[in-house]
């Protein structure tokens, strides 16, 4: 059975820096508005619209930035980690969050 625990919406003002470390795997979706993901190391340039998510690739540190005020979320990934350290898990990327402002919704 699948499971997938939804993290906060993060509410993002236009050109605001949401940080994650230690992420891989976490689903971060755009509930509204327009963000630009990297991954440290990535080539790509990832930019989701109203709707679309991606899955972070990689291990090492992401960075969420909106073109315009947006709403995301980021969501436990199904896969991994096993199920016992899911809060913990979860506790690590929220505290990873930083940003000058929080504004969670």
């Amino acid at each position: 059975m699948k499971t997938s625990i939804p993290a906060d919406h993060i509410v993002l003002g236009r050109g605001e820096l949401l940080n994650l470390d230690g992420a891989e795997g976490a689903r971060i979706v755009a509930d509204r508005g327009t963000v630009w993901i990297t991954q440290d190391g990535d080539l790509r340039d990832i930019v989701l619209q109203d709707g679309e998510s991606f899955e972070l690739d990689r291990a090492t540190p992401a960075i969420v930035q909106a073109f315009e005020r947006s709403t995301v979320t980021i969501a436990v990934p199904t896969h991994r980690p096993p199920l016992r350290n899911l809060a913990d898990w979860l506790r690590r990327v929220r505290g990873s969050a930083r940003r000058h402002a929080p504004a969670w919704a």
